[in-house]
């Protein structure tokens, strides 16, 4: 006869009816920062997904650490939530593995009931920890030297003031103030099945949104008619974090009114139609990834844009720079008209390691912006 998991590991015996009993569990995640799979370390631990599992309904709450809210690291905050799994989960010891996973069998069934009642959880903390957050924004705002890691000229103990501000806080507010990087598009991102967290989305939504914070810099190019649509491979980290960098760049430099990220199941034709600058980050097959040009989402979102005559602007990482012939190929023949449009353009390469380098690319970057718009597309 086989022995049940509390035969067999006694120690959970007390475990779950202490957890109930408490009913106030606190998972403490960062804030997608740079590194998300390190943000999310907990949602790949099975101890920590034991007691998530276990928390009575309504009583896990989601703690998010230092964050700058940019949508592209929210987004793959989003990911790993989907794709959270006890099964794979791992622990310090290989038998505290063994022993979770009886438990989680006999408590659900299968893997995948844990897995939806977990997720559930998480997705309706991390919702309520984001909506507070959305709803305090706009009382807070950030020197921009306090984002740059390589600023000088602020003291140390300022310096340290800053840092300590935020780390203890959350950004609310993007320093550059031409448009905020924290808005409603994140907080839906976040919506499940909840009733109550659908009814406080739709009311933040109805909500005015945030005025500018700052006017563009001396010289900074008008953009008030220009909204950028950036696309990539979602799942990749290097994409990711060069689509961050972006982002964050074209908004403190004041070269767009708007910019959009494409989400993880791509974006919709009209999103990409509302804007008339596409940057297009391209990634070959890297971290198990498919390669920007055999992904079916960025190849419509550019076949949308050159179908209506929106300039794309192929961007790599100076890693892949002499690769560009390499990474054409990669499409399997299936668009070769977009292939063949883009091997036209000028490609920018652009380095992320290094603070000058990566100026001189955006400077770039705004040239083309400023070229395409008064050329007027293709």
């Amino acid at each position: 006869m086989t022995a049940s998991a509390e035969e067999a590991y006694p120690e959970l015996l007390d475990l779950v009816p202490t957890i109930e009993a408490i009913q106030n569990t606190l998972l403490v995640v960062g804030g997608g920062y740079n590194v998300p799979a390190v943000s999310l370390m907990p949602l790949a631990r099975s101890w920590c997904l034991y007691e998530i599992a276990h928390t009575p309904p309504g009583a896990l709450r989601v703690h998010v650490g230092w964050s700058p809210w940019r949508l592209v690291e929210q987004q793959r905050v989003k990911f790993g939530i989907d794709c959270l799994d006890v099964a794979k989960a791992q622990s310090f010891d290989p038998k505290d593995k063994r022993m979770i996973d009886v438990r989680v069998i006999d408590s659900f069934g299968t893997f995948e009931r844990a897995n939806e009642q977990i997720r559930a959880a998480v997705l309706h903390g991390y919702f309520v920890a984001v909506a507070n957050a959305y709803q305090q924004a706009p009382a807070r705002t950030v020197p921009a030297s306090a984002l740059d890691e390589n600023a000088g000229g602020a003291g140390a103990a300022d310096e340290e003031r800053q840092q300590k501000e935020l780390r203890e806080g959350i950004l609310r507010v993007h320093a550059a103030g031409h448009q905020p990087l924290f808005n409603k598009s994140i907080v839906a991102l976040f919506v499940g099945d909840n009733q109550e967290d659908k009814a406080t989305c739709k009311s933040i939504e109805a909500q005015p949104s945030w005025p500018s914070q700052s006017q563009p810099a001396a010289g900074a190019m008008a953009s008030q008619d220009i909204h950028v649509h950036i696309c990539h491979v979602v799942e990749s980290t290097s994409a990711a974090r060069l689509v961050s960098r972006i982002e964050a760049s074209v908004v403190d430099q004041g070269l767009a009114q708007t910019v959009q990220v494409t989400a993880a199941d791509g974006a919709t034709r009209e999103a990409v139609e509302a804007a008339n600058f596409v940057v297009a980050v391209v990634t070959g097959p890297d971290e198990g990834c498919v390669p920007f040009f055999a992904d079916e989402r960025c190849m419509r979102e550019v076949e949308w844009a050159l179908e209506a005559h929106i300039p794309v602007q192929p961007v790599i990482h100076t890693v892949n720079e002499s690769n560009i012939g390499a990474l054409l190929s990669l499409n399997n023949n299936t668009k070769p008209n977009i292939t063949e449009k883009l091997a036209g353009v000028q490609w920018l390469a652009l380095e992320d390691h290094d603070p000058e380098y990566w100026a001189v690319g955006i400077t770039k970057l705004g040239s083309q912006l400023g070229r395409a718009m008064r050329n007027g597309g293709y």
